[in-house]
């Protein structure tokens, strides 16, 4: 009868091992079940959706397997749901997406499951019917689902129902097609990172209405565009830009920190390994918080001279013609140069 009573069972950073027994499932007066960085191994019991008083779940970073029990949708009250760094695999029960605490009461959702392994395609719609049904999660506000197998694309209305969506990870993936303009409609994203997927075209331009964009990271796809969409750049927020490795051609703007006068705050900027070409403009040198930037491997020339120092852990990476003519007002000390190659 006292450990119906248990109200939080926290076994976090134990060094546990075995399997988690499924006589958890009768603590019924259970909120909180912590079992974070252990070595639990096994399957998710069945069990665990009698715990109709749970708010928060906590399985991260331990050796789970098998697939997310379609018991877990029968926990009506969970507010909070952490599975990620396990092994689970096959599809995740479409009736978590019904549970009401997550659309209606809980303001800051997680359904984190980065760097595990669902298998969302076992059907061939199944892919597709899960990305549409983050439009039903109206109250979510960060969105975590890199490294895994998801293919598809991103559904246009992506953003009609997540208009709170604040932070989408969906990095290391096989997504296809296009990023649709109607992504600009998630007003409070601050955060958006899909590389490392298939994406192709070119972006769209409504990106440059997301006025709480903070970082931009899209390297490592198809992307192309004869011009680069600086129209971004006029995003005040706007810190992190991240387009290395796509299909960018073309040339940087002559007046890229001077028209722009919100990048004086950008930090970090990446182009390299595309097939920009021209000259680097002199006035680049006018973003003075920028402390990482890489062009190498395109076909730029010219002299590039360095913003003032304000970051001891600063980096530029710069093409080797690039460097071969650098000119600087400033010492180099404080600098980490990562030197790549430029393309002849």
């Amino acid at each position: 009868q006292g450990n119906q009573r248990v109200k939080a069972l926290d076994l976090s950073s134990k060094g546990l091992k075995g399997t988690i027994a499924k006589e958890v499932g009768n603590l019924s007066f259970l909120i909180s079940l912590d079992i974070i960085n252990n070595n639990f191994q096994g399957h998710i019991p069945d069990d665990l959706g009698h715990l109709c008083q749970l708010h928060g779940l906590y399985m991260q970073l331990n050796e789970l397997s098998g697939q997310i029990p379609e018991s877990s949708g029968f926990l009506n009250g969970i507010q909070e749901l952490f599975l990620y760094n396990n092994s689970l695999t096959g599809p995740i029960p479409p009736a978590i997406f019904n549970i009401s605490s997550f659309q209606e009461k809980y303001q800051l959702v997680f359904l984190s499951v980065l760097k595990s392994s669902f298998l969302l395609y076992h059907t061939t719609n199944l892919r597709v019917q899960f990305l549409e049904k983050l439009g039903n999660l109206s109250r979510l506000e960060q969105l975590y689902l890199g490294s895994n197998n998801l293919t598809g694309s991103l559904p246009h209305d992506i953003c009609k129902k997540t208009r709170r969506l604040e932070i989408l990870y969906l990095f290391v993936n096989q997504l296809g097609g296009q990023i649709p303009s109607s992504i600009s409609g998630c007003r409070s994203l601050r955060q958006l990172s899909l590389t490392y997927n298939n994406i192709s075209d070119v972006i769209p331009t409504e990106i440059g209405n997301m006025s709480a964009l903070q970082s931009l990271h899209l390297g490592s796809n198809n992307l192309t565009g004869w011009e680069l969409p600086f129209n971004f750049f006029s995003i005040s927020s706007l810190t992190h830009i991240s387009l290395g490795i796509n299909q960018f051609s073309g040339n940087l703007p002559k007046d890229i920190c001077f028209r722009h006068p919100n990048l004086e705050y950008l930090e970090y900027l990446e182009l390299q390994s595309n097939q920009i070409c021209g000259n680097i403009p002199s006035r680049l040198s006018l973003c003075s918080a920028l402390y990482d930037i890489a062009l190498s491997t395109n076909y730029l020339t010219g002299t590039f001279k360095l913003p003032p120092i304000s970051n001891t852990y600063s980096i530029a990476q710069v093409g080797k013609s690039v460097f071969d003519n650098l000119c600087s007002e400033f010492s180099l000390e404080g600098y980490h140069l990562k030197l790549g190659t430029s393309q002849e």
